[in-house]
């Protein structure tokens, strides 16, 4: 893909994430407040993927796994500032799996977050 599909739908993730981040932060019943801010959590995380992708596909380079992601964003790390490449060091790794898929919170969640959203101000 390239780089203007991969910002499209990272808007598209940035925006489902940010829904539903208000509706987390409004909410008062604590099992949607969990819901709305998994689901946040997942679309923050692949806003932030897709926006590395297309900054990747600025040099026709794809990742097509987590790993080779990983690989890329070490080998083209001046692509990238220092904070967005040790965000998503600590997204990609478990921090991801313990907010979106076991619903954790506290840091990992903002976390999350902040790697989407500097990504977002980063690449354009």
């Amino acid at each position: 893909m390239d780089k203007k599909i991969h910002i499209l739908i990272a808007k598209a993730h940035l925006g489902i994430a940010e829904e539903m981040h208000g509706k987390f932060k409004q909410e008062k019943d604590n099992d949607a407040k969990v819901a709305f801010r998994t689901v946040a959590a997942q679309n923050y995380f692949y806003a932030g993927i897709s926006l590395l992708e297309a900054k990747l596909a600025e040099s026709e380079l794809h990742s097509y796994s987590h790993e080779n992601r990983a690989r890329l964003v070490i080998e083209n790390a001046r692509m990238f500032s220092k904070e967005v490449r040790e965000l998503f060091d600590l997204v990609d790794r478990n921090l991801r799996n313990a907010v979106a898929y076991r619903a954790q919170n506290g840091k990992k969640y903002e976390t999350l977050r902040r790697f989407a959203l500097l990504a977002s101000e980063e690449i354009r």
